[in-house]
């Protein structure tokens, strides 16, 4: 009898560390330093740019925006590299695509979230909207694809000016 209760306790144990390892924390760091001059800022895109999901962890939060266009310098290798409307709705090796968003669209950043795993260490997303007043399937993006690698740690991404300059208002 005792040893139904050892493989009861090393099950919950299991499960404990398998909890830890595999959980992430999600905050929104909007109005911290350096995350709050990032929400409100507006883009166009210079480029056209896929919406699209990665086949492997489809359920990612909001899907992602980016390009493989040659003269970008985050390139997302896994798209298609000509932009056309044939894609959209295909599911590719890595990726399945869901839409083609025209060179010139605005879009508007609502958030700054930081997710914090043991297994992915700290990721900082960029969440945006678009503002051509299209209903679309889904709310917002992720402009994760579209950040420049920082520095050091604690330096604020810089979204890739090549694929989405920032938009001046006059």
């Amino acid at each position: 009898m005792k040893w139904l209760l050892f493989a009861f306790v090393a099950i919950v144990a299991a499960f404990a560390i398998w909890w830890q390892l595999n959980t992430s924390k999600i905050s929104y760091v909007n109005g911290l330093e350096p995350y709050d001059v990032m929400p409100g800022r507006e883009y166009i895109l210079q480029f056209d740019c896929y919406v699209f999901a990665w086949r492997e962890n489809p359920t990612s939060g909001f899907p992602l925006l980016g390009c493989n266009h040659p003269d970008v310098r985050n390139r997302v290798i896994a798209l298609p590299a000509e932009n056309a409307r044939t894609y959209v709705g295909r599911e590719l090796e890595q990726v399945r695509i869901v839409d083609l968003i025209p060179r010139g669209t605005r879009l508007l950043l609502t958030s700054v979230r930081r997710e914090e795993s043991r297994r992915a260490g700290t990721v900082i997303t960029y969440e945006a909207k678009f503002l051509d007043d299209l209903d679309r399937p889904y709310q917002k993006v992720d402009l994760r694809p579209l950040l420049l690698p920082v520095a050091g740690s604690g330096d604020v991404p810089a979204i890739d000016e090549t694929i989405a300059a920032p938009w001046i208002k006059r």
